[in-house]
């Protein structure tokens, strides 16, 4: 497969690639399952569009659709993704519905969020890494290994950020950590799904109760959270809002609480659970007990499992 795009520039992320080599390899696959799912005209409006919302420095420019075209309904929906993600609805995806199935849809929706986590991830660490050296070559593609579904592609890049073991040790967060930033994203994106799971160890949720409910909260800077908690859910935000907005003061915040590599890690894990933005434009974001919250753990493959129902 050849791709239109190339990834030289696209995949300037010498971060990931040093701290989990395998989470690389999975974007560039669920970047080129986006691309083969997609005519070139549509992918292109994807990038385009991304690009000019969240980096606009290096944009190409957003095209020119049509204002009454299934292009430009198209272009709608990738802002709206980009932007807000809860405000996306069956009206706004409608002409893209009637275009492009069912499955096309979900394949446009998949590939929106590729390109929208891939420049986040970008514009993120140029903002907090800025030229910092990383001592690891970009692994190849290998020539055997198969494009996947978009679907496909984006669950093995969720899952294995998630896995036990995919990133350099000295990287590793807290489950803490990990779940206060998943909180946050279900928060932000209200996803029903993410909002009514708690990850737990042991069968005890690994952020208690208290705990879970200042996380999810407008104002958490008022709480008496911890300072690395706060550095952390700061980061998250802007993030999810617009990574080029990452001050000078968030960045010496989280330095001064984790590590570059923590750092990269917790970037990663953002991108992963910001799946959800998927699942919630398409309206799949049921919670697995309507009404209760929901154990779960990560598998060995990083899968999330669900279990029973949390009194």
């Amino acid at each position: 497969m050849t791709l239109n795009f190339d990834l030289v520039e696209r995949f300037q992320l010498p971060a990931v690639a040093a701290v989990s080599p395998a989470a690389y390899l999975a974007l560039e696959g669920a970047w080129r399952a986006a691309e083969s799912s997609l005519d070139s005209e549509l992918f292109a409006l994807i990038v385009r569009q991304v690009e000019a919302l969240l980096d606009p420095g290096e944009s190409t420019g957003t095209g020119s659709e049509a204002a009454d075209g299934y292009l430009a309904a198209a272009r709608a929906v990738v802002e709206q993704f980009v932007d807000y993600v809860p405000d996306i609805d069956a009206e706004l995806l409608a002409p893209v519905l009637d275009k492009l199935g069912k499955t096309g849809l979900r394949s446009f929706i998949e590939a929106i969020y590729t390109v929208d986590q891939t420049t986040r991830l970008r514009v993120a660490h140029r903002r907090l890494l800025g030229d910092a050296e990383f001592t690891a070559d970009f692994p190849q593609w290998p020539a055997d290994r198969k494009v996947l579904t978009p679907i496909r592609a984006n669950n093995l890049w969720h899952d294995t950020i998630l896995a036990p073991g995919t990133v350099k040790p000295e990287a590793e967060l807290s489950t803490f950590v990990r779940e206060i930033v998943r909180l946050r994203a279900g928060w932000y994106h209200h996803c029903d799904l993410c909002n009514s799971l708690r990850l737990v160890e042991d069968g005890v949720p690994v952020v208690d109760g208290a705990t879970d409910q200042l996380v999810m909260q407008s104002n958490f800077e008022a709480s008496d959270l911890s300072a690395a908690t706060k550095a952390a859910l700061r980061y998250a935000d802007v993030y999810m809002t617009d990574p080029a907005n990452i001050t000078d003061a968030i960045k010496e915040d989280l330095f001064a609480h984790f590590t570059r590599d923590q750092v990269v890690q917790l970037t990663l894990e953002l991108s992963s659970w910001n799946y959800q933005k998927t699942l919630v434009a398409l309206r799949i974001d049921k919670a697995v007990h309507e009404g209760k919250l929901t154990a779960f753990i990560l598998n060995d493959h990083g899968t999330v499992t669900p279990g029973a129902p949390l009194s």
